[in-house]
């Protein structure tokens, strides 16, 4: 009993040892800059205490184009290079994605922040 025991389990372990590997997934593709055009740099997100009752977010575009501000994947505004605009938020986690059309996919960049009562946030899009 003992070795049809143990004969069971090296079948098995020897099963398993011989299946392939799951096949690897390929990592997302990064957005790439049009052509001629410099890339985005990482935003810079800042915070600063003020004792304010909601939390809230200025974005500035220091970008060369226009970019479209997405709040957790909403679209909220457009702004101009040299532009800003701020939002209020309530506390919590908020994913602000900033993107070169109304497309949030279009050579995005996103940060995700626990947005903290008391807090005023910056956030700055820039070139690299």
């Amino acid at each position: 009993m003992r070795t049809r025991v143990l004969a069971i389990l090296l079948s098995q372990t020897l099963a398993c040892a011989a299946q392939p590997p799951p096949e690897a997934q390929p990592a997302p593709a990064r957005p790439v800059p049009r052509a001629g055009e410099p890339a985005r740099g990482a935003g810079a997100l800042s915070r600063t205490f003020t004792g304010q009752q909601r939390p809230s977010l200025s974005v500035a575009n220091q970008f060369h184009r226009v970019q479209h501000v997405f709040i957790d994947w909403v679209h909220q505004a457009a702004l101009a290079p040299g532009h800003a605009q701020s939002f209020d938020f309530t506390p919590g986690t908020h994913t602000i994605t900033c993107a070169d059309s109304l497309d949030p996919d279009d050579n995005p960049a996103s940060v995700t922040e626990s947005f903290q009562t008391g807090f005023r946030y910056a956030y700055v899009i820039s070139g690299s």
